[in-house]
């Protein structure tokens, strides 16, 4: 469970870590490892992440957590107000945090990859269009071989 905690207010590419990519059957029972007709697709980078969500989403930092507070009541807390800042984009809310691991059914892939492709038509940001695009290609990947996603944070 994660809370964002990585990243450093005030620095594009300050979010350390990344989410590895996977393309699996079933999204909702994999426990890891690449087993038939699983594969490995890319890695997604804190500067793919600081990219989208904080360069062209501009979503919220994350709030200073302070030692005596619940830690699932905080991670519950940046998880709402994340996805509170996304209300068109549901399927990208979920990837909120590069400690957090994030998984789409099958069916799940095209709203994803529509709300990408909507974003992508209205940015110019060089690095935010390589994060969209990884995004894009994980999506048509995974209709092409009619799979889900699994993307593990390391």
């Amino acid at each position: 469970m994660g809370g964002n905690l990585s990243r450093t207010q005030g620095s594009i590419a300050g979010t350390v870590g990344r989410l590895a990519v996977y393309l699996v059957r079933d999204p909702t029972v994999w426990a890891g490892g690449v087993s038939a007709g699983d594969r490995y697709l890319l890695d997604f980078t804190g500067l793919d992440w600081d990219s989208l969500f904080v360069e062209i989403l501009d979503c919220p930092e994350p709030e200073v957590y302070v030692d005596d507070e619940d830690l699932n009541e905080y991670v519950k807390r940046q998880r709402s107000r994340f996805c509170e800042s996304l209300p068109d984009y549901p399927m990208l809310c979920r990837i909120w945090d590069l400690y957090a691991d994030v998984s789409y059914t099958v069916e799940e892939v095209d709203p994803l990859r529509a709300e990408c492709q909507s974003i992508l038509s209205m940015t110019f940001h060089r690095n935010g269009i390589r994060a969209l695009r990884k995004l894009l290609l994980t999506c048509d990947q995974a209709l092409a071989y009619n799979s889900g996603i699994f993307m593990v944070s390391d």
